[in-house]
């Protein structure tokens, strides 16, 4: 793995609150200086910042619906291939005679359609339930958000750096913030979940296969 792919890998972590997953990557490069300190800088106030949704019994309780769901969501299939069988053997599925088969075939994929249908519209629920609660709290952690926020940045023009150094192609190296307000960045688009994809200002955008 290229130096540059190790960081992408990194900094993408960086702008999601999720303090295991940070923990995680950061773990991975152990002898990257600009990493690890960036982790041991900005570790406390992603907790802080973690914790905020957690005070919210709505969200919680919607968290650990959408948990089930998910589990539910992945054993579908096999839950419904099962009650066929066992319908099949006991004879419960005679009174369908030859559609029976096709009559759990449509069973399947209706309860698998509103089974994801009722995931992503919980998901989204929960995604405007968190940002409600960090703007309801924005005062709480405004201390903590500005420092991360700063090592971010510098995150960024660190990767910005050996990006120009090595001439590499921008467009190699795209990647994620919850904030469009940093400098040496070109937002790419911003996705459904408030996310903005973006790649380093500068550098060659083409020709990406020389790096």
């Amino acid at each position: 793995m290229s130096k540059l792919v190790m960081w992408l890998d990194a900094y993408s972590a960086m702008s999601p609150v999720d303090p295991l997953r940070l923990r995680k990557i950061a773990s991975k490069y152990p002898d990257d200086h600009d990493i690890t300190t960036a982790w041991k800088e900005v570790e406390s106030d992603v907790w802080d910042i973690a914790r905020i949704p957690s005070m919210s019994p709505e969200i919680n309780r919607l968290s650990k619906i959408l948990g089930v769901l998910k589990q539910v969501l992945m054993f579908i299939g096999l839950i419904v291939f099962t009650i066929y069988i066992i319908g099949s053997a006991l004879g419960a599925l005679d009174s369908l005679g030859k559609y029976g088969a096709f009559v759990f075939a449509i069973i399947f994929i209706a309860a698998y359609m509103a089974g994801f249908g009722s995931y992503f519209y919980l998901d989204r629920k929960l995604n405007r339930m968190v940002i409600a609660c960090y703007n309801e709290h924005s005062g709480e952690i405004s201390k903590q958000r500005k420092h991360v926020k700063q090592v971010n940045q510098r995150l960024i023009d660190r990767m910005a750096a050996e990006i120009r150094l090595r001439r590499a192609s921008p467009q190699k190296y795209k990647f994620t913030l919850l904030q469009k307000d940093y400098s040496n960045i070109i937002v790419e688009k911003e996705q459904s979940d408030s996310t903005f994809v973006v790649t380093i200002k500068g550098g060659r955008r083409v020709d990406a296969a020389k790096d």
